[in-house]
């Protein structure tokens, strides 16, 4: 979009923070420098996109939990929590509701047509959501400055030394919660701020107890509350909803722990928080109109102008993936690009359904493999490359091949593929439908690359070689294996290691914004932060500010990260 309003500019994930050269440029064809990136991240959350290349808005049904999230904007203060299973639509809801009180995206002639057959109850007023972000893999800190340069910077009052600042300096939490107040008190109304991927942040008791509880504080000189909450956070499926045929699959008792936490740090500052689900008994019937929809849109797709066998298509991937919208997703984009219509009685085809996002990344990794003859193993390296890395992704240029030619020499051995090799296999993996198992985002001003849900992320840390074995070698649910955490340590050791062959090869030129903000991250998870492993000439350009604390040393008395 050439013009971003309130809403969609500040879902802006981090702008860069730390200056340096043009070293590690990302030179690749889907290398976009502008800010619009950013927009189309959010937009393929909203639309339900199959990848961020497909033009189409294929969001559909859902009109129970867009009306309450409508409603609740309108008519109340305090915090909603959107929460459901994983893959159940949390993401694109909230995405939808942002995309829409978006006022420059309304008035946008390509969206006016989608816009207008939208019913006004579905349909938030423009300019409603002040500012909103994504918590995935930030710290409390990355995202209270987030929220803060999404709200738009003012001058900060100036503090001193007794204050235990530097001169000059505000802590990000007080300009924070000192520009909420601002907009609060022009607006004469309160702030809407949403926080999507709560459980997925890099501490979430950190972001409930640093970043969320003192926006739901915040109070007016009138006690009247200045934030409206709107946080998106996973869990199971209720006991009294429908039994899906995932079952056991999708209980989560670590991300049910964390909104008991919430809902309890709430309800102890005199808050109730409401509760919206997204897997409850309608979503099946959601779930059969978004496939239909994905594969009437497409022409050349074999079910493009044959409404009855795309319902009947569709309702067959409902009955199976149900809760799940992402495994609708990747199941429709499957049948839609295959040059004939799918048996729905093939018992190959119904056993990677039951499977789900896992079981359908599977049979495509074998498709893509066999079409391409890239080896299914390099593929899977390729994937898992991304799942390794902080932060908001990981970007393609000298980053992606060094990582994957890492991964693939300590399963392998060194020597096994270069990053000539390499390179070619991300390019062969852009370029065919296991596109859509990547989420793309931007850092540091680069492009960078992501699974497109914690599940993938999950299994391709801890199982990747499920993925590589036939479906009749395997149970249809995969384990974490015993050892994982010293595979783990030894992955990112390898990782370290590839990244300072990268700052030695760059001379006397900055490292790669990535290596600079991310390698202690993977020293530090694979037990390499040392003298002899941490390149000395990057310590002056380390821009993650947290060797300090993964050291263990105190803050200088002058850091603006001090408390009072």
């Amino acid at each position: 979009m050439s013009t971003t309003g309130p809403a969609l500019r500040q879902l802006a994930l981090t702008p860069t923070r730390d200056s340096g050269g043009a070293a590690g440029t990302d030179d690749r064809p889907d290398s976009r420098p502008d800010t619009g990136v950013l927009d189309e991240f959010w937009l393929e959350r909203a639309s339900g996109r199959a990848a961020a290349d497909d033009p189409g808005w294929y969001f559909s049904g859902r009109a129970a939990p867009m009306s309450r999230m409508t409603r609740f904007l309108r008519d109340t203060e305090g915090v909603l929590v959107v929460t459901g299973a994983a893959g159940s639509g949390k993401s694109a809801l909230l995405a939808r509701l942002v995309t829409l009180s978006d006022p420059g995206f309304v008035a946008d002639p390509r969206y006016a047509a989608m816009v207008a057959g939208i019913p006004a109850e579905l349909r938030p007023d423009p300019g409603t959501v002040d500012v909103a972000v994504l918590a995935r893999n930030k710290s409390a800190r990355v995202i209270i400055e987030d929220l803060g340069a999404g709200l738009g910077h003012s001058p900060a009052p100036t503090l001193t030394r007794a204050h235990g600042h530097g001169p000059g300096t505000e802590p990000p939490l007080q300009a924070l919660l000192r520009r909420v107040l601002e907009r609060s008190t022009a607006a004469a109304g309160p702030v809407t701020v949403v926080v999507d991927a709560l459980d997925e942040a890099d501490d979430p008791l950190a972001v409930f107890n640093d970043v969320v509880l003192p926006l739901a504080r915040l109070r007016g000189p009138d006690g009247v509350r200045l934030v409206r909450l709107l946080l998106g956070i996973r869990s199971s499926p209720e006991p009294a909803e429908p039994t899906y045929p995932a079952g056991a699959d999708l209980l989560d008792e670590r991300a049910d722990h964390l909104l008991l936490r919430l809902t309890e740090a709430l309800h102890d500052e005199g808050l109730v928080p409401g509760t919206l689900r997204t897997d409850g008994p309608d979503c099946a019937a959601d779930i059969a109109a978004y496939a239909a929809t994905l594969l009437l849109a497409t022409p050349g797709s074999p079910y493009h102008g044959a409404p009855e066998a795309a319902a009947e298509a569709a309702g067959v991937i409902a009955d199976a993936v149900a809760p799940s919208f992402l495994d609708a997703r990747i199941a429709a984009d499957q049948l839609r690009r295959a040059d004939t219509r799918q048996d729905l009685t093939e018992p190959g085809w119904l056993g990677s359904l039951a499977d789900g996002t896992t079981g359908l990344l599977r049979e495509d990794i074998r498709a893509v493999s066999l079409a391409t003859g890239v080896p299914a193993d390099l593929l899977v390296a390729a994937l898992r490359a991304t799942a390794f890395a902080p932060g908001a992704g990981l970007p393609w240029a000298e980053v992606w091949p060094a990582v994957t030619t890492a991964l693939v020499a300590a399963e392998y051995g060194a020597g096994y593929v270069g990053t000539y090799t390499a390179d070619h296999a991300i390019r062969t993996l852009r370029a065919s439908r296991l596109t859509g198992y990547l989420a793309t985002d931007e850092e540091d001003a680069r492009t960078v690359y992501r699974p497109v849900h914690q599940r993938l992320t999950d299994l391709l840390l801890a199982d990747p070689s499920w993925l590589l074995a036939p479906s009749s070698a395997t149970e249809s649910t995969w384990w974490r294996p015993d050892g994982e955490r010293q595979v783990l340590v030894s992955a990112h050791a390898a990782l370290a290691q590839a990244l300072a062959g990268l700052v030695e090869r760059s001379g006397p030129r900055p490292a790669h914004p990535y290596v600079r903000r991310h390698f202690l991250h993977h020293a530090a998870a694979g037990e390499v932060l040392d003298d002899l492993h941490v390149p000395l000439e990057l310590l002056a350009q380390e821009s993650s500010g947290s060797l300090r604390a993964r050291l263990g040393l105190p803050l200088p008395i002058t850091s603006p990260h001090l408390k009072c």
